[in-house]
């Protein structure tokens, strides 16, 4: 039997066939940049660590690095510094110029709240659902940030844990996250292998201009 690691390897592998080979083709004959943000959160201070978010951070930016993006990989964010590095990356997308394809893959735990989607960092400690707000990085704040760049597509990859680790939550918070779909034409999602203990989701939302963010409020 193969072992774990090596079979999720070959299937980012393959997804990384299937996603960067039309953009190859498209867009051959003409110059372009590619920039990638990979976030991998594993060690969270409040709960027990997610070992494979990081693994799968490393294999995704070494993937994307050979498919030809200059690749940002940060780890183990807090709040501010999760915020930070997405506006970092915001303003290297906008420095590129508008013939910018840019990527963001996050894993780590996600929560959503009243139909709220969230990326949490390693220093949530919630105590309650209202804390989540104040806590965590909202995901519309990361896709409204990206939408207001001129860019030739924008990719949002999410290898989010479904798994609620916070047991003031446990009778609140929705298990994964809640879909969301641009308003001009909905977003194409695709499964990938489970991470977690139980089960974890993976989706990818495309969008080319000129249309809105890949995902929107």
């Amino acid at each position: 039997m193969r072992r774990p690691v090596s079979l999720f390897r070959d299937l980012l592998f393959v997804a990384g066939l299937l996603l960067f080979l039309p953009i190859s083709l498209a867009h051959a004959a003409s110059a372009e940049n590619r920039v990638a943000l990979v976030i991998g959160q594993s060690a969270y201070r409040a709960v027990p660590a997610l070992p494979n978010a990081e693994n799968d951070g490393k294999a995704m930016a070494e993937l994307l690095t050979n498919a030809g993006f200059d690749v940002t990989a940060a780890r183990d964010l807090s709040q501010n510094d999760m915020r930070q590095t997405i506006s970092d990356f915001a303003a290297r997308v906008a420095a590129s110029g508008p013939d910018t394809i840019a990527l963001v893959f996050y894993a780590g735990h996600g929560l959503q709240i009243d139909g709220e989607n969230y990326l949490v960092p390693i220093d949530v400690d919630p105590k309650r659902e209202a804390d989540i707000p104040l806590q965590a990085v909202r995901l519309n704040d990361l896709l409204n940030t990206l939408g207001a760049l001129p860019t030739r597509m924008r990719i949002l990859m999410l290898d989010a844990c479904r798994n609620n680790p916070f047991p003031a939550l446990n009778q609140t918070a929705g298990h994964g996250l809640a879909t969301r779909r641009p308003r001009t034409a909905p977003a194409p999602t695709a499964p990938t292998r489970p991470r977690c203990s139980r089960s974890r989701s993976s989706r990818i939302c495309r969008s080319r201009k000129p249309s809105s963010a890949s995902a929107s409020p």
